[in-house]
């Protein structure tokens, strides 16, 4: 009351708005907290992560352990943070997540609830677009919409738009996202091409600290948040179906996610251009391999007074003499006498200045 109180008093301030409302009202309350996860979230990527836990540890646990002022208590969030050893104080706490059956029909609005309101709206011969645009998540065993953006629609005279864009913080996963390895942007566009794609997927993701490192971390954050929906259970190798819901996530998925992807990463370019390779895909190869010349290598190392030369005859050129000038043949007798029986790539490239043009294919 007199603006005076310390972090102690602060870390004990629910339990005891706990005790306050029991003491005025007569009745046990009921602790609702919602984005339980957000401080630990924030906190991560604002370098302050230790403190951050401590102070929950003693803000949840002063609330929701042994509290004889508090009936029940029920937690809302994307990220499980069981191991950040915030919720190590209280009593035998239950997890529903977006796999559980349980309590999935609250997750959102179910096609019953939806079709209610459109009578009530009578847009009832708007159903079908409702459901392109805002259907297709699957909560445990329940079709569910995303209930902002159905309550935005009707509220907007049925006009369908992405109204879930920038409802939220994710500032979690965009770090993720700009940390992309290379391998990982095939993927993200087979997404948005409406593709259901097969990805390593978690419940738990473990602390905070490792999330960065896993390359499963970021499609679990991504279902856990709307932007796919997992579309079968996780199998024995951890690993998921998924894909994009709907219209309106398409649109978000794109924005918030795909360009966001970095074109060069943290850990080298070069690895990039490695893992095209391994891809086979000569689009990717040349993308990233342009991509780490324009990082790596200055103008002065590849300065001309005029470019005289069209790179795309001289790459078109290049990949022709590979096989007119028979450059494989040593490499697959090489390969035959080994007993190995292997495919050659086949590129033709050419450079100027930080410009590259690859050719994999002759012309007809």
């Amino acid at each position: 009351m007199r603006e005076q109180g310390d972090e102690t008093d602060l870390s004990l301030s629910l339990g005891l708005l706990s005790k306050a409302v029991h003491a005025f009202t007569k009745r046990l309350p009921v602790i609702l907290i919602d984005e339980y996860d957000q401080p630990i979230t924030s906190a991560s990527t604002h370098s302050y992560y230790d403190e951050m836990c401590a102070f929950m540890r003693v803000f949840l646990s002063g609330a929701l352990k042994d509290n004889k002022h508090c009936h029940i208590g029920i937690m809302t969030g994307v990220l499980r943070v069981a191991k950040e050893g915030i919720l190590s104080g209280l009593n035998n706490p239950k997890f529903w997540t977006v796999f559980e059956s349980e309590y999935s029909q609250y997750f959102g609005f179910t096609e019953e609830e939806v079709a209610e309101m459109a009578r009530y709206y009578g847009a009832e011969d708007k159903l079908p677009e409702i459901k392109s645009w805002y259907d297709g998540y699957d909560f445990g065993s329940t079709e569910i919409y995303n209930p902002w953006s159905v309550l935005r629609y009707f509220d907007c005279h049925c006009k369908p738009d992405a109204y879930w864009l920038d409802t939220s913080s994710n500032d979690l996963i965009t770090e993720i996202v700009q940390e992309l390895p290379f391998n990982m942007e095939r993927r993200l566009h087979a997404l948005m091409k409406g593709e259901t794609i097969t990805v390593p997927m978690t419940k738990e993701l473990g602390p905070y600290k490792l999330i960065r490192e896993n390359e499963n971390t970021l499609y679990a954050l991504l279902v856990s948040a709307g932007y796919l929906k997992a579309v079968g259970p996780i199998d024995e190798n951890g690993d998921c179906p998924v894909t994009i819901p709907n219209k309106e996530l398409s649109q978000v998925f794109y924005l918030e996610i795909v360009q966001k992807v970095r074109s060069f990463d943290k850990k080298g370019g070069i690895s990039a251009v490695e893992d095209a390779l391994r891809e086979r895909d000569p689009f990717l190869f040349g993308k990233y391999l342009a991509a780490y010349l324009k990082e790596s290598v200055s103008f002065f190392d590849t300065a001309a007074d005029e470019e005289t030369e069209d790179l795309d005859a001289l790459a078109r050129e290049a990949r022709r003499q590979i096989d007119t000038r028979e450059y494989t043949t040593e490499m697959l007798a090489d390969f035959a006498a080994h007993g190995e029986r292997r495919d050659i790539l086949k590129f033709g490239m050419a450079f100027y200045k930080k410009n590259l043009v690859v050719c994999k294919d002759l012309p007809k």
